[in-house]
Order: C-alpha cells, then sequence, then structure tokens
C-alpha cells in the first residue's frame, strides 16, 4: 500500500476521470474501461501498457501501486480541436503525460501538434505509424452506377455535413453516381431528415451500423473523408489498400497519405 502523500492521484478522483473516459468515448463505461481491469493485466504479464490518454490517469494509478509495468499513452490530437475545448484536452494531457513513460503519436503532424502545445516532450514522444494487413479486393464494384463512399461516426469531427452537401451538387448532375456513408452517430436523423427532404433517397445512402464496412467499402469508386481532424486514420489506409482513389481534407493523417493529384486530392476542411 502506498502512502496517500504518495499517490499520483487522490482515490476521489476516480469518478472524474471516469467521467472523462465517457466523454471522449461513447462506448466506454464508467468503472469499465480496460486500463482499470487490473487483474487480467498481472495475469497476462504484461511488461508495457498503451492506452489512450483518457484512460492514462486511471491506468498509471493503477499500474504506479500494484504492478511494475511501462504505460505508453496515445495522444488523440488534442491541439486539433476548437476552443475552449482546445484548452481544456491539453491541460488535461500534460497532467497524464506526467504519469506516462512514453507518448506515441500515430503521424507526424500529430507529433509535431503535440510538442507544439506542449502536451509531451521530445525525449518521450515516438512515431509509430497506424498500419492495416493487406487484403485482397473480393467485390467487384457495379458498373452500371458510379459510388463515392466513406466509413465514419456521424458526428461532428468528421463533417458529414459536408460529405451531404457534396453528394448533393454532384448527384444533381450525374444520374449514374450514387453517395453512400457507412456508419451511425447523433447526427443521422437530421441529416436522414435532408435527404428526404430533397428526395434524395437511394442517391444518397445512409447505411447505419455495420458489422463488415470493407464489405461496402469494397463497391466504392471514390473514398471521401470530410473530417475536420484525424490523427491517422484506419479508414484511409483500408481504402488505399483497396486501390481506391482518395478525395480527403487536408488535415493531419489524411495529407501524410494522400499526395495530391497521385493517389488522390486534398481539399480544405470547412472553417
Amino acid at each position: 500500500m502506498i502512502p496517500k502523500k504518495k499517490r499520483p492521484f487522490p482515490a476521489t478522483g476516480k469518478g472524474l476521470f471516469h467521467r472523462f473516459l465517457s466523454a471522449l468515448d461513447d462506448a466506454s463505461v464508467p468503472g469499465q474501461h480496460p486500463a482499470l481491469h487490473v487483474d487480467d493485466i498481472v495475469a497476462e504479464r504484461l511488461q508495457v501498457l498503451t492506452c489512450p490518454a483518457a484512460a492514462s490517469a486511471a491506468a498509471a494509478d493503477q499500474q504506479k501501486r500494484s504492478f511494475p509495468v511501462k504505460l505508453a499513452e496515445a495522444v488523440r490530437q488534442a491541439g486539433e480541436r476548437d476552443m475552449p475545448t482546445r484548452w481544456f484536452f491539453c491541460f488535461f494531457e500534460r497532467i497524464l503525460d506526467k504519469f506516462s513513460d512514453l507518448t506515441i503519436n500515430v503521424s507526424e503532424g500529430e507529433r509535431k501538434t503535440a510538442l507544439h502545445h506542449k502536451v509531451t516532450s521530445p525525449k518521450k514522444s515516438i512515431l509509430i505509424y497506424n498500419g492495416i494487413k493487406e487484403t485482397k479486393r473480393e467485390i467487384t464494384p457495379d458498373h452500371r452506377s458510379f459510388i463515392v463512399g466513406t466509413t465514419a461516426r456521424l458526428e461532428p469531427q468528421k463533417d458529414p455535413w459536408t460529405f451531404f452537401y457534396i453528394a448533393k451538387d454532384i448527384v444533381s448532375r450525374f444520374e449514374n453516381v450514387k453517395f453512400v456513408y457507412v456508419g451511425d452517430g447523433s447526427m443521422r436523423n437530421e441529416i436522414e431528415a435532408e435527404i428526404n427532404k430533397h428526395n434524395l433517397q437511394g442517391r444518397i445512402i445512409l447505411t447505419g451500423f455495420q458489422k463488415n464496412p470493407l464489405d461496402f467499402v469494397q463497391t466504392f469508386n471514390i473514398y471521401l473523408i470530410t473530417s475536420l481532424y484525424e490523427g491517422m486514420p484506419y479508414s484511409v489506409l483500408e481504402a488505399l489498400n483497396f486501390g481506391l482513389p482518395l478525395v480527403a481534407t487536408n488535415v493531419i493523417g489524411n495529407n501524410e497519405v494522400v499526395e495530391n493529384g497521385y493517389n488522390g486530392f486534398l481539399f480544405e476542411k470547412k472553417k
């Protein structure tokens, strides 16, 4: 038992971090985050624990008390968010960095941003790009139509309204083009209402959540991503794996994968 004065966080602080976990990740349940499953970690004899920055505080509190494990923190684009959210996330990241042995960034742009906002130090920061397993394209696109698609949450960060406005303009001029948005989220109802308002059902399709989104990606002719900020999106790597040309916002992550005019095109994000 570590004396109270040496504890990284007061015991009463866990409630705050549980709420913080939930705010960052809709899938997390207070008190049930994997980072808190100490017994499982000990049983597996893990030596390095990697977790999102939000989980790092709770994980650090547990690991410093209970078992000798190195903690690697994965930074989540804190510096790319709008104010005052940016200030809040950067502030939390700086605190959590003090309890981490290493900070992992998944793109060079993300690393530079973290250093610029003093979220971490150059000595603790390393770059490990996201990667995917190479897979073959097993589904042939239907050449009777031309499909522009994306896989993303219907949430503000992904800017689905820009996807809608691009789709609305293109389908009004080309009869054989369809736009497909694979994913679900809090903005689905409002965008679906706008699709119905303009009688664009069948031309702009919201599939909702799908267990096998890559089955849809293989039917696309172009992959469109309209995110306001990213780290290194797996969806772009998956689309590139299937040989799809990319049309992407010129943001961190996207602009390290898309070579403008070669494997796709970049455009400026919504202001």
